[in-house]
């Protein structure tokens, strides 16, 4: 499940380098929906132990649509990231385009659900189990969002600012998801010498290269041709086999 962000959450920007939908249209009216198309920078991340930059402004597209019970908005986002290539430790750009969808509700509404997540989570560590589930009044409304829909949902859960909807968040996630383990330069990539540190797709270094050790079938085959352990002992005591032959009453 995705973490539930409290109100002004945003795990990637700061300021005014914020991206930013207007659902003044929208906020009041069940049903209606608005296209957006809005460009922002985005400030570094650290994903998998790496900074990922965002070397230009980030472009998102989609729809928002209020839904009753929150805003739901879907969309695509695209730009580029500057990564730490894996092998040569060099940086590179590379371009992303990855789809996003979240739900924007009350801030009041958010506070209620992180408190009940806390409670699951308590019980849970407790030993207790979920906590029991009550069947909903008759005069309740079935499509109003309470907050333990929330923790049913796979998708983002953000506060709604006012009029607008902050998706820096959710862009953030499915970008650094989408991201490689190991990001490489190309994959090609021949890295750095472990005793200079030269970067060797620039060319070769001067260092000689270490001695290799046997292989695997190598090494068994030098298991195999050692001496056997038993007959080495017996050496090292100077016993032979007629010595041994005498003492058992089986030499002539």
């Amino acid at each position: 499940m995705t973490p539930l962000p409290g109100a002004g959450y945003n795990p990637s920007c700061s300021g005014d380098e914020r991206l930013k939908i207007d659902l003044s249209e929208i906020i009041d009216e069940v049903g209606a929906s608005t296209a957006f198309d809005e460009r922002s920078r985005f400030d570094p991340v650290v994903a998998g132990g790496s900074e990922v930059r965002f070397p230009e402004p980030v472009r998102a597209r989609g729809v928002a649509t209020n839904t009753g019970n929150g805003i739901y908005v879907e969309g695509n986002a695209t730009g580029a990231v500057e990564l730490e290539c894996s092998r040569c430790l060099t940086r590179f750009t590379q371009r992303f385009d990855v789809g996003f969808e979240a739900l924007f509700v009350d801030p009041g509404v958010l506070e209620k659900t992180q408190d009940l997540e806390k409670k699951e989570e308590g019980r849970t560590e407790r030993g207790r189990g979920p906590a029991p589930q009550f069947e909903n009044d008759e005069d309740e409304e079935e499509d109003v969002f309470r907050p333990e829909d929330a923790l049913e949902t796979d998708m983002g859960v953000y506060p709604v600012e006012g009029d607008r909807a902050d998706i820096s968040g959710t862009i953030i996630a499915e970008v650094t998801l989408s991201l490689p383990m190991k990001p490489l330069c190309r994959p090609e990539c021949k890295g750095i010498c472990p005793v200079c540190g030269k970067n060797l797709n620039e060319g070769d270094c001067s260092c000689r290269p270490e001695e290799e050790g046997p292989s695997l079938f190598g090494q068994k085959l030098l298991e195999a041709l050692k001496p056997d352990r038993k007959t080495g002992e017996a050496s090292e005591t100077g016993e032979t086999g007629d010595d041994s032959d005498k003492r058992t009453g089986k030499g002539g």
